[in-house]
């Protein structure tokens, strides 16, 4: 398993393999999430979305300089409303989508 990027609020990285509930996990880089994505650690909002990606607990927006962890946690709670309905959506109509609902 690979282990994530720690960056500190000053800027500072290390790799303790921290979870991305800590606050001090707050960017990984794009062949991080590539892995996760890669080994079903990470699941994009939808398929046509990958811009946003539910992996270890939070959710993640990509940028140029890696993946941003989202800390807000109303924008969050939007995310993940917004996550179970597609989810209720590809269950009702049999579609192929990841599979929020479950993970949530």
């Amino acid at each position: 398993m690979r282990r994530l990027t720690r960056v500190t609020r000053d800027g500072g990285s290390g790799s303790r393999g921290a979870a991305a509930g800590d606050d001090l996990t707050l960017k990984i880089t794009h062949v991080e999430m590539d892995a996760a994505v890669s080994n079903g650690e990470a699941i994009p909002l939808a398929l046509s979305g990958g811009w946003l990606t539910h992996c270890r607990d939070a959710w993640w927006v990509q940028s140029e300089i890696g993946w941003l962890r989202i800390t807000d946690e109303a924008i969050t709670a939007d995310i993940d409303h917004v996550a179970a309905r597609l989810a209720e959506v590809a269950e009702d109509t049999g579609s192929a989508t990841p599979a929020h609902g479950a993970e949530l």
